[in-house]
């Protein structure tokens, strides 16, 4: 079942589902900058409290602003972002007045606000608006990205006006801010695309002049993998381009293949079962809601955060436990609508989420992110207006503002240390500065070497948290990265740091491997080819000896997942995917 487009057109429609273009629309805007305001005085807040809190990808946008404003030199780490010109660009003024870390800190989670206005153009006819707005942009992962500033933060308020326009079969709007979308976030962008085949073309695939009318836009955003793949190639971490290809075309193409041909079946089988899921009692919902949390709480036997891997920092048992309740009470919401979009979108990014792992492509990215785009489908299936009554109860509404309120608050002891910089970590990055030569590598884990590219502007190992722990000798390794390329080629590695957590606490060598390493043994190893020459504060550096550091060998670390072991020998025997990363 399609939205009409009438809805959006101001004539009587009898599905209510987007708001009608009245003179209530600058009531609208009013009140969804009023929800803006709200949040981004949250989000500012919590970076106030927190001032060492800065995620990840945000250290790569403190060095290109600082690159732009002509502070630092270019470095290898920041080529990827800087292939994303919307991420930066409007910043870059206010970069020069405040500096490049304020700016992020401060200045992004404000303009990641801003995705208040179409959410609540989504929704402000429903059950709940504002309670609606909340929902949708305090997502776990989502919502940590918009508080600490990253490109996702600049996509997310594109995304949700994007899917605004799906939803509202608003062609010409839709495209111009998928375009946005593309040169902002390359995740965000690929989801735009299943948004694209899913909500916008698929469901009237079998009418006539489909093709014809299509044809423009399918070849517009069949390209898109194919820009991904040369700016992939553009970088250091150039190896990337075949594996996201190969995600693009192996899963993405098959299933839009599979879905057009099951089209008929696919549109009568979304029809009944909706029928009886809409018959589900509310507190039947609610019940189901608390125990699949309880269940997935349960099954998260301990706590799964690391020093810093993307969701994976984040996945500890309380953030298992809300997906696992989001992704149940939504899945059930999107059914019980109807709307084919709706349901074709939230399994397109299931099964694309399932196949990260065993195509390898969770080197590029890890499938739990997909899973909050499925959500924030779910969540407008189930507060946009339209849905049956019984659907719209206050105990399913109550259940959901829980749900979403602990998700964002990630209810679990130590929260702070999954992404805190400490102030010894911020002293040992200046010592990094101020004792190297420009033009340097350092190998560290992930989270460090995205706060050296920010605050001491050299480059760093960003799979550092991979090989260092995997059971590869650390000396034959940083040997081959300097002399193979292209990452460290121009850019030797030259000194390894080593934080305590590292080697306490572990960390984790592959994406969702669930494979915590502690090594304390590298600290002798680092002592037969480097000179410790930093020890203060929990952090340890070593300058290499780099004659040292040659030799052949590796073994494979007894605890790695078979999953892991089993893809890693796959694609690193592939002459065309080369060695092996991670990337956010």
């Amino acid at each position: 079942m399609s939205i009409p487009g009438s809805v959006l057109a101001g004539r009587p429609s009898p599905l209510t589902w987007l708001p009608e273009l009245t003179i209530e629309r600058r009531r609208t805007l009013v009140v969804g900058l009023a929800l803006a305001a709200l949040l981004a005085a949250l989000r500012i807040g919590w970076n106030l409290a927190y001032d060492n809190d800065l995620f990840l990808d945000s250290w790569v946008l403190v060095h290109v602003l600082d690159v732009l404003g002509g502070g630092a030199d270019r470095m290898p780490r920041a080529t990827l972002t800087l292939e994303y010109p919307l991420s930066y660009l409007p910043t870059l003024p206010i970069s020069v007045l405040l500096g490049p870390a304020d700016t992020v800190k401060y200045i992004y989670p404000v303009i990641a606000s801003l995705a208040a206005v179409p959410a609540y153009a989504m929704l402000r006819h429903g059950p709940a608006p504002v309670l609606g707005v909340f929902a949708l942009l305090l997502l776990p992962d989502l919502a940590v990205k918009g508080l600490t500033g990253t490109p996702q933060g600049i996509a997310l308020p594109l995304f949700v006006l994007a899917f605004y326009f799906a939803l509202a079969e608003n062609r010409p709007g839709f495209v111009l801010t998928a375009a946005a979308i593309l040169f902002t976030h390359h995740l965000t962008g690929m989801v735009t695309l299943v948004v694209y085949y899913t909500v916008v073309a698929m469901p009237g695939s079998r009418e006539p002049g489909w093709l014809k009318r299509e044809a423009p836009y399918l070849l517009f955003f069949a390209c898109w993998p194919l820009y991904w793949a040369w700016t992939f190639f553009q970088t250091d971490q150039s190896y990337i381009w075949p594996i996201f290809l190969t995600l693009a075309t192996v899963a993405g193409g098959t299933s839009a293949i599979l879905l057009y041909a099951a089209m008929p079946r696919v549109k009568g089988i979304t029809e009944y079962v909706g029928v009886i899921v809409k018959r589900i009692p509310a507190h039947i919902v609610v019940e189901g809601v608390i125990l699949v949390a309880l269940v997935g709480w349960l099954l998260s036997t301990r706590t799964l955060d690391s020093p810093g891997l993307s969701s994976a920092a984040i996945a500890n048992r309380a953030v298992v436990a809300i997906y696992a309740a989001l992704l149940f009470i939504c899945a059930l919401a999107v059914l019980a609508r109807g709307h084919l979009g709706l349901v074709l979108m939230f399994g397109t990014l299931g099964w694309l989420g399932f196949l990260v792992m065993p195509t390898g492509c969770h080197r590029v990215f890890d499938g739990l992110r997909l899973a909050d785009y499925a959500i924030l489908g779910g969540l407008v299936g189930l507060m946009a207006p339209g849905l049956d009554a019984r659907w719209r109860q206050p105990a399913i509404v109550l259940a959901i503002a829980l749900v979403f309120v602990a998700g964002a608050l990630r209810l679990e002891v130590g929260r702070d240390r999954l992404f805190g910089i400490t102030n010894g970590q911020y002293a040992a990055a200046n010592w990094i500065e101020d004792n190297t030569e420009p033009g340097v590598s350092i190998a560290t884990d992930t989270k460090m070497s995205l706060l050296i590219l920010g605050e001491a502007n050299r480059s760093a190992t960003f799979e550092g948290s991979r090989w260092l722990f995997d059971g590869t000798p650390i000396g034959p390794t940083i040997t081959t990265l300097n002399t193979e390329g292209p990452s460290f080629f121009d850019h030797p590695i030259t000194h390894v740091m080593l934080t305590d957590y590292m080697v306490t606490r572990g960390a984790d060598v592959g994406w969702f491997g669930a494979t915590t390493v502690v090594r304390p043994e590298m600290y002798d190893e680092l002592d037969r080819i480097g000179e410790r020459v930093y020890v203060h504060d929990g952090v340890t550096i070593w300058a290499l000896d780099q004659d040292r550091t040659t030799g052949d060998g590796r073994r494979e670390f007894a605890s790695k997942s078979a999953l892991t072991v089993l893809t890693d020998r796959f694609f690193g025997a592939l002459p065309i995917v080369g060695r092996g990363g991670v990337c956010d």
